[in-house]
């Protein structure tokens, strides 16, 4: 018996490479069906003003902005509500305030969260004796209400573009299914894997089988939460038809110089186009206003390329100190890596004995710094562009990380370059980066003159 463990142990770092494979491969499965799944791109339909569905503006946000609810979707409601009469928006001096209006206003029967909306409202004005409620205090509350009221909204308008034909869930129960079948696989091998560690004889509580069982619960656990989480929704046939109408409607809006800095009073006279612009994105000066139309982090209007179009962001993953930052950190925790890899494998004398997991870090680290090294000793790329989003973010070490989104006007999704330091710039500059090809390490920031644009902001 004592044999056939030692055999079994000898085969450790065999079998720590196979489920280390297994695990690679089943996260690369992930991203290519996360990719399948994502929603297509949409070709604007003919230009026009003529409104081309029955579509409440907030699908319509849906529709155009890659079928994801955006905060100005409850924006457009309040002006598509002043639109059909239920709500009144006026200037008074200075001042944009709503009213609620008696009567059910125009139009169809509304939605559930059209009712929100206006409920939303005439909750802030039982505050006041005249009734009235400044724009700028059309707030969703503390953050203890405001959490629930976006998400119910969000449910709500998703509900109605599905119940219409025009979205459905981006992952279904049968691909969650599959992945977690497929996590299960990962798991039994994980746990074969910790299996073939030695026992400890000096402790009584040390067990193969006690380890091979935690490390198949903290796997199966770990990416069955990953396929749990996995949300959000996708285009239908119906949907990408009415979204092209859409988008045609939101090209010719786009056209009209004086469109963009309509304010919400304006509403008066652009009617439901005014709502379904900021819908559509093309109607800042509308949205800009209500406090629930914070700016997106994700998403941002840019004339890069000669002509108004939205372009979405993506921001890096986690801390990760082998790609981006700085590059002295990646340096060094590529040398963590393959030290701590190499003086476990030594202390073990090199017996094979539950050192495959120690191989498999050295290696890494290994290729890590040889990587490390050549991306650093490779020409810089050179990337032109405006300064669509700055962000700021904090890490759990008290410090700080920082976001530029640089649009050259080339593609319609872009990713953040992460930098180590505040950079000289902010955003609307025209700026200039260097950086290494491999792992996006951005050595040089630089303005180019002194022009900067307000950007419309996608909110």
């Amino acid at each position: 018996m004592d044999g056939v463990v030692d055999r079994w142990q000898d085969l450790g770092p065999v079998v720590w490479v196979v489920a280390a494979g297994l695990a690679v491969a089943w996260f690369v499965a992930l991203g290519l069906v996360a990719a399948a799944l994502d929603p297509r791109r949409v070709a604007p339909g003919p230009a026009t003003l003529d409104l081309p569905g029955d579509e409440p503006p907030a699908v319509v946000a849906l529709l155009a902005g890659d079928w994801d609810v955006r905060h100005e979707a409850m924006a457009a409601t309040v002006l598509d509500m002043a639109a059909r009469r239920r709500l009144s928006i006026d200037s008074v001096g200075e001042r944009t305030v709503l009213r609620v209006r008696a009567g059910t206003g125009a139009g169809a029967a509304p939605t559930p969260y059209e009712d929100g909306v206006v409920d939303l409202v005439a909750g802030l004005a039982r505050a006041t004796a005249d009734g009235v409620v400044p724009v700028e205090a059309m707030s969703l509350g503390a953050p203890a209400q405001a959490t629930p009221r976006w998400k119910a909204f969000r449910r709500q308008v998703t509900e109605d573009a599905r119940a219409r034909g025009l979205s459905r869930p981006r992952w279904s129960a049968g691909v969650k299914s599959a992945f977690v079948a497929a996590a299960a696989v990962v798991a039994a091998a994980a746990a074969l894997a910790a299996s073939t560690v030695p026992d400890d004889p000096d402790d009584p509580d040390d067990s193969p089988l006690g380890g091979a069982a935690g490390a198949a619960v903290v796997a199966f656990g770990g990416l069955g939460a990953v396929v749990t989480s996995r949300s959000g929704e996708r285009d239908t046939p119906a949907g990408r038809a009415a979204a092209a109408r859409w988008l045609g409607v939101r090209d010719m809006l786009a056209d009209n110089p004086m469109f963009a800095d309509q304010p919400p009073a304006a509403v008066a006279i652009w009617d439901r186009h005014l709502a379904y612009g900021a819908a559509l994105g093309v109607a800042p000066g509308a949205v800009r206003p209500f406090p629930l139309a914070a700016e997106s982090d994700t998403r941002a209007w840019s004339a890069e390329s000669g002509r108004w179009r939205l372009v979405k962001v993506r921001y890096p993953r986690g801390l990760n100190p082998l790609a981006g930052g700085r590059p002295a950190s990646r340096i060094v925790a590529a040398l963590a890596l393959l030290a701590t890899g190499v003086l476990f494998v030594a202390t073990l004398g090199g017996s094979g004995a539950g050192d495959g997991p120690f191989l498999v870090v050295a290696a890494v680290g290994c290729a890590a710094l040889v990587t490390a090294l050549a991306d650093l000793a490779s020409a810089r790329r050179v990337v032109t562009g405006r300064v669509l989003r700055y962000r700021v973010r904090q890490r759990d070490d008290d410090r700080q990380v920082w976001f530029l989104a640089v649009d050259d006007g080339s593609r319609d999704r872009i990713r953040a370059w992460r930098l180590g330091h505040d950079p000289p710039v902010r955003q609307g500059d025209r700026v200039r980066l260097e950086v290494t090809p491999l792992f996006r390490i951005v050595r040089l920031v630089e303005a180019i003159g002194t022009e900067r644009a307000d950007q419309p902001a996608c909110r």
